[in-house]
């Protein structure tokens, strides 16, 4: 009787613990989950990079371009491309600029050094940034709104592990007959299939916002100046000589096992010159969140020194780092990358069914009551309506035009826009003839993603593919397969057969349907 009693308590605090802030938790896990991608995802938004190649000389590339148009610098950074970057970008420090990140910065074509200008475009950053502190709100109050939310989250998933005792007997049975067992049973299939990253991630969150939470140690930080920084000393270079750097490159490579990310050369060309070359972000668990290694090497290549970057001060700032590099999937290579793509879309789908199941519970005892159809319309714009937002955000970063004033708030401005009238829309059409027409609104998106691409880029997805340009065609590749998807959904819940061509006239015709007695 008390194991019972406990797990109806649970079951309680499940309910509502997922329910209170569900829809901000969806929002969370959709965001979150599409800036696994963040930098491909933004270089699809800036469609004048996509010429870019990379090539086997980029390095002399860059060296060439710095030493025409920064001979006089005090130092040279070189980001050089990977399998998540197809272009060469430089930036460089001038004599007495002592700024953290201070420079000018130029973006290049990898194989030709021709200077690359982007669009202006809020691009992945602005979905990132919507992930943990919300956007037209108070940063800190958006933090601790997701941080709840976080927390709840948490709780949403041990309760849930505690009042499901044959959670793993049920993760083997699908029942489709019946659409509220469904809904259960599809909402049991996400949450067990992905547990460990849904655990991992969750508890990873809330350690990054845990100082959001502790609001009785809230104290800003002092910050403090740079100091008086190095003479300036401006002294006409020698000839930097590339072929080095390509040898340093392939000896750091063959150190590592791992490429070179970064190059910075210090005093190019000038007695004393350094230059420091880092890998890429694998394998940084070892020094916690800032470690990780570089080589130093003297102007003529000789290696200076093998060393590690700042590393955590404690044990448990160790672990807390490695768990923001676990969060933020720094580690991680392509296929992990993908693995954990796909496990954030099961936790999506996790909360969406969680949300759907709610309502259809309810279905009968609550049914036109004021604060069900509520749910029922928040719910709508909130999953779908949310997914036709973040599709009409990319169609805005590629339609908007190129020269257009406060162009990335133009963007954000069509995001939140085309939202709120999916709220709206979800207020009339809220039950199953809603769903079938935001569904097939963003299918219809999703779908010709790859058209509006391949329209508005200067190069063709044809030639994306014979290039290998794997970031366009993986984006690409999603929102088409997504779109087939959704449309599917759609048509099932139309329960339309389309045999025939002239079938889609009459799933069309119910797509607006206005009857909501068979919802």
């Amino acid at each position: 009787m008390k194991a019972a009693g406990f797990r109806a308590s649970m079951l309680w605090l499940h309910t509502w613990s997922s329910l209170i802030l569900g829809w901000l938790l969806f929002a969370v896990f959709l965001t979150g989950t599409l800036v696994f991608f963040r930098e491909e995802i933004t270089y699809w938004m800036e469609p004048e990079l996509h010429q870019s190649v990379p090539a086997d000389n980029s390095a002399e590339i860059a060296v060439q371009y710095l030493t025409e148009h920064a001979p006089l610098a005090q130092e040279w950074r070189i980001e050089l491309p990977d399998d998540r970057h197809r272009t060469l970008d430089v930036r460089w420090r001038n004599p007495g600029d002592e700024s953290r990140r201070g420079g000018p910065v130029q973006t290049l074509d990898a194989s030709t050094g021709e200077a690359l200008s982007a669009r202006e475009t809020a691009g992945a950053n602005f979905l990132y940034r919507f992930h943990f502190e919300l956007y037209g709100m108070p940063r800190e109050v958006g933090r601790t709104l997701v941080g709840i939310a976080t927390m709840l989250m948490l709780i949403g998933l041990i309760t849930g592990i505690i009042i499901h005792k044959n959670i793993f007997k049920d993760f083997f049975s699908f029942r489709t007959q019946k659409s509220q067992r469904g809904f259960l049973d599809a909402h049991a299939f996400t949450a067990v299939f992905a547990l460990p990253f849904h655990l991992m991630i969750t508890f990873s969150g809330l350690v990054l916002l845990a100082g959001t939470l502790v609001f009785w140690n809230n104290e800003p930080r002092e910050r403090h100046g740079g100091g008086a920084g190095r003479p300036v000393v401006q002294v006409a270079p020698t000839n930097f000589q590339s072929p080095p750097l390509q040898a340093i490159i392939s000896h750091a490579e063959q150190h590592w096992g791992q490429p070179v990310a970064s190059v910075q050369v210090s005093e190019p060309g000038r007695v004393g010159s350094e230059i420091t070359v880092s890998p890429t972000e694998g394998n940084r668990f070892s020094n916690g969140r800032g470690g990780g290694k570089q080589l130093v090497y003297d102007g003529q290549g000789n290696l200076v020194e093998d060393v590690a970057t700042r590393s955590a001060p404690n044990a448990i700032a160790a672990v807390a780092n490695s768990l923001v590099i676990l969060h933020q999937a720094k580690f991680s290579g392509p296929i992990l990358r993908w693995l954990l793509f796909i496990s954030g879309v099961l936790g999506t789908a996790m909360v969406a069914t969680g949300l759907i199941f709610w309502v259809r519970k309810r279905k009968k005892q609550q049914q036109s009551q004021f604060g069900y159809e509520l749910v029922n319309a928040v719910n709508l714009a909130s999953i779908a309506g949310l997914m036709i937002a973040t599709s009409a955000y990319f169609w805005a970063s590629r339609l908007l035009p190129v020269g257009l004033e406060a162009r990335p708030e133009k963007e954000i401005g069509i995001f939140f826009s085309v939202w709120l009238l999916c709220l709206l829309h979800a207020g009339v059409w809220r039950h199953r003839s809603g769903w079938i027409q935001q569904l097939g609104l963003l299918s219809v998106l999703l779908i010709l993603m790859p058209l509006v691409d391949t329209l508005t880029s200067p190069t063709s997805l044809f030639a994306a593919i014979s290039s290998g340009d794997w970031q366009r065609i993986g984006f690409d590749g999603v929102s088409l397969f997504a779109g087939l998807a959704f449309a599917a959904t759609a048509v099932f819940l139309s329960q339309v057969k389309v045999k025939r061509v002239g079938d889609f006239a009459q799933l069309a015709k119910g797509l607006f349907a206005k009857n909501e007695a068979k919802a």
